[in-house]
């Protein structure tokens, strides 16, 4: 069998050397756009779909996260921009559902498993909701937030809130202590509201902790949550079977007995785990953007998925398959078809005869 005619589960069609080298080096489910004629990412940030993806999409976050409180010279912020700025770090966490001892309940038949769960579920919306009283309360404040989950299996967030210098540091705390009695559909924070002032390099300590929640939190509703004792293992499931008798945004799912969705496999919360308000990044940054600069750095010649198409050529003509290349339009192949070729005769000479009598058959 050749090269090209290994399937390849999310991939159109069969593999050729494009979709070859962006699955070893770049996604491990490209899918094929016939408008462009190639291959692209998946960019799934879920680790248990695609690793590289997911690792690309917690990095863009990161950059998301700091855009709206670090000077970047990449981003064009500068110290004394944020200078104008009071910043705080707040986190909003679940009521109590029982006493917890390193993870688990100390009375694991009276805990509130189905109020947890339901707490999970509703949090988007009490957080929605929370939001909304933040621009009433400070209307010139920016912010962003993610989601992590605490060992009990409840999540809470983390945020940065930004202020204008003009709003007082006992005015700006007296507001974001006040988010704490918001409620929405029956529920409310838990009494722990942290809130602290940060400033200068502890902004790129926070930006850099948020950024760990983010990919710790992706991993966590993939359904890697690490190593795991039989006891919080057994709470976790304990969770999830409650989690099954909530109604989640899937089609029939009330009709079912059964539904897939990941909010029954993830205590209850299915939520975004980035969110930030519209003014937040000092450089409009956004997913889409930065997807942009992406495309735009991988025109310019120096692109890692180039290098990627000439690393698999090389290896495709060292071990004889050079009949994979036969065919192929310039326009199809990122590092460019003279590249290609240069590659290719490169390898010939390297390794002689090595090539010499082997067809794409191997």
């Amino acid at each position: 069998m050749s090269v090209v005619d290994i399937p390849r589960k999310g991939v159109h069609g069969a593999l050729d050397v494009r979709s070859l080298a962006f699955i070893e080096k770049h996604c491990e489910r490209p899918y094929f756009v016939r408008k462009i004629n190639r291959y692209v990412r998946c960019g799934s940030g879920d680790p248990s779909v695609c690793r590289k993806c997911a690792s690309i999409r917690s990095l863009d976050k990161k950059r998301i996260i700091g855009s709206g409180c670090n000077a970047s010279e990449l981003d064009g912020i500068t110290w004394e921009t944020l200078q104008a700025y009071r910043f705080f770090f707040v986190t909003f966490t679940a009521p109590s559902f029982g006493r917890i001892r390193d993870g688990v309940p100390v009375d694991a038949k009276r805990y509130a498993y189905r109020q947890q769960v339901t707490w999970n579920q509703r949090s988007r919306d009490l957080f929605h909701a929370t939001t909304d009283a933040l621009a009433r309360r400070l209307p010139d404040a920016e912010w962003v937030f993610v989601r992590e989950w605490q060992k009990r299996g409840a999540i809470h967030f983390h945020g940065i809130v930004r202020v204008p210098q003009w709003v007082s540091s006992s005015d700006a705390w007296r507001e974001l202590r006040a988010l704490r009695a918001v409620q929405s559909q029956g529920i409310a924070w838990g009494r722990q509201v942290n809130i602290q002032s940060v400033g200068g390099d502890d902004r790129g300590s926070v930006v850099r902790y948020m950024s760990k929640v983010v990919a710790y939190t992706a991993k966590h509703q993939s359904g890697d949550r690490g190593a795991l004792s039989e006891q919080v293992a057994a709470f976790y499931e304990r969770l999830d079977k409650h989690a099954q008798n909530l109604v989640c945004n899937r089609r029939g799912c009330a009709d079912k007995r059964v539904c897939d969705g990941r909010m029954h496999r993830t205590h209850g919360y299915a939520g975004q785990m980035l969110t930030k308000s519209k003014g937040w990044s000092f450089a409009a940054l956004t997913f889409g953007e930065l997807r942009e600069q992406r495309s735009r750095f991988a025109g310019t010649g120096s692109s890692t998925v180039q290098q990627a198409e000439l690393e698999e050529a090389a290896r495709l003509a060292r071990i004889g398959y050079e009949a994979a290349f036969e065919g192929m339009e310039a326009s199809t192949v990122v590092a460019g078809a003279d590249r290609l070729r240069r590659t290719l005769e490169r390898a010939r000479e390297r390794h002689g005869t090595e090539c010499d009598g082997h067809t794409s058959d191997g």
